[in-house]
């Protein structure tokens, strides 16, 4: 049995964990919106083409629904969507035909784009 204080001390820390996810996911999905080519036969970077699978939060949504529903699967809300179906969507997207490489890579040729 836990007492009030812990139980609010517990759900503050994950609240601001929630909270700091959501942030680095605006962080890197406008980072990789700043950074998307011009040119039109340039593919998507991974982490773009694979949304939401490759945000935080989707990934943090996906395992809360797991826990509250044992027994039941997913919801049919966010978790319906996970492709790889193991709620660690974070930075590790499903392999995608149209996905290229990671925006901070070179080309295979050696060279960087800007």
């Amino acid at each position: 049995v836990h007492s009030r204080t812990f139980t609010r001390v517990a759900d503050a820390r994950m609240r601001c964990k929630g909270a700091l996810a959501a942030a680095d996911d605006v962080r890197l999905v406008s980072k990789l919106v700043c950074c998307l080519s011009r040119h039109p036969e340039r593919p998507l970077p991974r982490d773009l083409a694979a949304l939401p699978g490759s945000l935080k939060t989707f990934a943090l949504v996906t395992a809360a629904e797991r826990e509250a529903l044992p027994g039941r699967g997913a919801s049919g809300t966010l978790a319906a969507a996970d492709a790889g179906g193991s709620g660690e969507a974070m930075r590790s997207p499903p392999s995608s035909p149209q996905a290229g490489p990671p925006a901070h890579a070179p080309a295979e040729d050696g060279t960087w784009s800007t």
